[in-house]
Protein backbone atom coordinates (compact mmCIF):
# COMPACT_ATOMS: atom_id res chain seq x y z
CA UNK A 1 0.00 0.00 0.00
CA UNK A 2 1.20 3.17 -1.05
CA UNK A 3 1.70 5.55 1.91
CA UNK A 4 1.72 3.26 4.37
CA UNK A 5 4.30 3.55 7.58
CA UNK A 6 7.07 0.97 7.59
CA UNK A 7 6.30 -2.04 9.90
CA UNK A 8 9.00 -1.96 12.60
CA UNK A 9 8.07 -5.42 13.50
CA UNK A 10 8.41 -7.26 10.48
CA UNK A 11 11.34 -9.61 10.98
CA UNK A 12 11.83 -12.53 8.45
CA UNK A 13 15.59 -13.17 9.62
CA UNK A 14 14.34 -16.76 10.58
CA UNK A 15 13.12 -17.65 6.77
CA UNK A 16 15.66 -16.50 5.04
CA UNK A 17 17.21 -19.87 4.63
CA UNK A 18 14.15 -21.25 2.68
CA UNK A 19 14.83 -19.21 0.09
CA UNK A 20 16.28 -21.30 -2.86
CA UNK A 21 16.80 -18.85 -5.45
CA UNK A 22 19.02 -17.34 -6.67
CA UNK A 23 19.57 -13.75 -4.80
CA UNK A 24 21.47 -10.63 -5.62
CA UNK A 25 21.84 -8.49 -2.48
CA UNK A 26 22.78 -4.73 -3.04
CA UNK A 27 23.64 -2.91 -0.37
CA UNK A 28 24.06 0.78 -0.36
CA UNK A 29 27.28 1.53 1.70
CA UNK A 30 25.47 4.57 3.24
CA UNK A 31 21.70 3.23 3.74
CA UNK A 32 19.89 3.88 7.23
CA UNK A 33 17.10 2.30 6.69
CA UNK A 34 18.61 -1.04 5.67
CA UNK A 35 22.27 -0.76 7.25
CA UNK A 36 24.84 -2.67 5.53
CA UNK A 37 25.36 -5.32 8.22
CA UNK A 38 21.66 -6.24 7.44
CA UNK A 39 22.06 -6.59 3.76
CA UNK A 40 25.34 -8.95 4.62
CA UNK A 41 23.04 -10.88 7.41
CA UNK A 42 20.54 -11.48 4.45
CA UNK A 43 22.97 -13.03 2.15
CA UNK A 44 24.64 -15.11 4.69
CA UNK A 45 21.45 -16.73 5.68
CA UNK A 46 20.26 -17.26 2.11
CA UNK A 47 22.09 -20.10 0.12
CA UNK A 48 23.94 -19.10 -2.56
CA UNK A 49 23.12 -15.17 -2.43
CA UNK A 50 25.54 -12.84 -4.12
CA UNK A 51 26.29 -9.40 -1.95
CA UNK A 52 27.39 -6.03 -3.82
CA UNK A 53 27.65 -2.83 -1.92
CA UNK A 54 27.22 0.55 -3.74
CA UNK A 55 28.80 4.24 -2.69
CA UNK A 56 24.98 5.09 -1.95
CA UNK A 57 22.11 5.44 0.43
CA UNK A 58 18.71 3.29 0.61
CA UNK A 59 18.02 4.11 -3.67
CA UNK A 60 20.77 2.66 -5.02
CA UNK A 61 19.01 2.21 -7.98
CA UNK A 62 18.22 5.92 -8.79
CA UNK A 63 21.63 7.70 -6.88
CA UNK A 64 24.04 5.28 -9.04
CA UNK A 65 21.68 3.91 -11.84
CA UNK A 66 24.43 2.43 -14.32
CA UNK A 67 26.28 0.93 -11.14
CA UNK A 68 23.39 -0.85 -10.28
CA UNK A 69 22.21 -1.89 -13.26
CA UNK A 70 25.43 -3.72 -14.48
CA UNK A 71 25.24 -5.28 -11.08
CA UNK A 72 21.78 -6.75 -12.17
CA UNK A 73 22.69 -7.70 -15.77
CA UNK A 74 25.75 -8.98 -14.67
CA UNK A 75 23.83 -11.32 -11.98
CA UNK A 76 20.93 -12.23 -14.96
CA UNK A 77 23.71 -12.97 -17.21
CA UNK A 78 25.31 -15.58 -14.64
CA UNK A 79 22.16 -17.02 -13.89
CA UNK A 80 21.51 -17.39 -18.15
CA UNK A 81 25.32 -19.27 -18.54
CA UNK A 82 24.26 -21.90 -15.44
CA UNK A 83 21.14 -22.55 -17.77
CA UNK A 84 23.42 -23.13 -21.00
CA UNK A 85 21.78 -19.90 -22.28
CA UNK A 86 23.46 -16.88 -23.89
CA UNK A 87 22.94 -13.39 -22.40
CA UNK A 88 23.37 -10.47 -24.80
CA UNK A 89 21.99 -7.83 -22.30
CA UNK A 90 23.21 -4.41 -22.69
CA UNK A 91 22.37 -1.46 -20.78
CA UNK A 92 20.01 1.47 -22.24
CA UNK A 93 22.00 4.52 -23.28
CA UNK A 94 19.86 6.40 -20.66
CA UNK A 95 21.16 4.36 -17.74
CA UNK A 96 24.65 4.02 -18.83
CA UNK A 97 24.84 7.98 -19.21
CA UNK A 98 23.16 8.89 -15.58
CA UNK A 99 25.71 7.95 -13.17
Amino acid sequence: MLGAAPRSDFDARATLGAIALPLLVIAGDHDPSTPPAASELIAARVPGARLARIAASHLSLVERPAEFTSLVLEFLCEGAAAQGRSCELSQPASVAHAS
